[in-house]
């Protein structure tokens, strides 16, 4: 069975009122241990939103991911990506409601990602 996930990249822009919302659906391995480490290793500080969703979709060998408009309602965890604050944050959800091609989650926890960072020491 495949965990999937959605990569949601968020920018604000001095242009735009609401800031700039991508979705990228990822069909399997969602799970933090190996897309938030991944997300965490491939993602600088220094990309904007279209840079990473460039990234992503022609960086990955297994064309795992897809640029999705509406949620889908089988995706297990959701990756924010703020540019601004350079952030990346990993929500577990849990499916609510599906009626009339509208889904609602509820974020079941936030998990950190703190694990995958690699810490530098000093000697």
């Amino acid at each position: 069975m495949s965990t999937r996930a959605v990569v949601r990249i968020i920018e604000k822009v001095s242009w735009k009122k609401q800031p700039i919302k991508i979705d990228l659906y990822h069909h399997y391995d969602g799970y933090p241990s190996y897309l938030g480490k991944f997300l965490i290793e491939e993602v600088t500080s220094m990309m904007s939103a279209s840079d990473v969703a460039n990234l992503l979709l022609k960086n990955i060998k297994d064309q795992s991911f897809e640029l999705t408009q509406w949620f889908h309602s089988d995706a297990e965890y959701l990756y924010e990506i703020n540019i601004n604050e350079k952030t990346i944050t990993c929500k577990k959800l849990k499916f609510s409601l599906f009626t009339n091609k509208t889904c609602r989650y509820l974020v079941k926890q936030v998990i950190s990602l703190d694990e995958y960072k690699e810490v530098e020491t000093c000697k």
